[in-house]
């Protein structure tokens, strides 16, 4: 089984209609949508037929720190995997967690789906997050503004060859129960050091790529998996009103709530 989610907090659920209308249109998979204290009203859930919604406390999430981080009053990011117990999922189940600023314009194709029911137990699906591909050393330093520690302190925190390790854009995850398991204990262990280390959101993504290259392995997606407009060195353009790479559909284009997608076709 595929399941397909997003977390959001009562901020955000508003916002992230366009990503639920797309979601419930376009995907014949498990679809769920977490709500992060908050309890959505039926009226507007019930419009969603193909969508479970699932509330959960905001004291089961561990990686919630308050004055953290220091560039946003609040930051929930339930990629860390602490959505898992939520969901009644089996061993061979592939899940897609995504952020909820996303559009799926489209129907995964055959291939796509193949791509991720072959997925191995210790792999996770992304895409990077520039073209070409940049390293850990190089989004440490765009965000060490930021930063409490130098990169020499950080690296005996985090440990590893951080050049080696290409960082991936975590706007959308896909992996099976297992690694999804491990990126939830290793996200959560490290999360104090998180914050030791960087004072950006960013430090998210960060560190969930540095979990997956030190304790999994990555496989990245084609371009039109998932892709934005603003991501650098990207060819998606968006075109007659949808995200296309080469003239392809991107199945799941990252938004970033830009009123460029305001009459989106999906």
């Amino acid at each position: 089984m595929i399941y397909i989610g997003a977390g959001v907090d009562k901020s955000y659920f508003n916002r992230s209609q366009k990503f639920f209308k797309s979601l419930n249109k376009n995907s014949k998979f498990n679809n769920f949508i977490i709500c992060v204290g908050f309890k959505p009203k039926k009226k507007i859930t019930k419009e969603y037929q193909n969508i479970e919604f699932f509330y959960m406390d905001e004291n089961q999430v561990k990686t919630v720190k308050e004055g953290w981080p220091l560039d946003r009053k609040k930051y929930v990011c339930l990629e860390s995997g602490e959505f898992l117990d939520l969901l009644d999922i089996n061993t061979n189940d592939i899940i897609i967690f995504t952020d909820s600023d996303m559009i799926m314009q489209r129907q995964i194709t055959r291939k796509e789906q193949e791509l991720l029911e072959n997925l191995k137990d210790n792999e996770v699906a992304m895409v990077y997050d520039c073209f070409p591909p940049g390293d850990l050393i190089e989004s440490f330093n765009n965000i060490k503004k930021w930063s409490f520690k130098t990169i020499n302190e950080s690296r005996k925190i985090f440990d590893g060859d951080w050049s080696k390790m290409e960082t991936c854009q975590c706007g959308l995850v896909a992996a099976k129960l297992k690694a999804w398991k491990v990126i939830r204990e290793q996200y959560v262990n490290n999360f104090d050091n998180m914050t030791k280390v960087f004072g950006h959101h960013a430090a998210g993504q960060w560190v969930l790529t540095w979990t997956v290259n030190k304790f999994l392995k990555v496989r990245i997606l084609p371009e039109d998996f998932h892709n934005g407009h603003w991501l650098s060195g990207t060819n998606a353009k968006f075109e007659n009103n949808r995200l296309l790479l080469n003239g392809t559909v991107v199945l799941f284009a990252h938004t970033k709530f830009s009123n460029l997608y305001l009459n989106s076709i999906y």
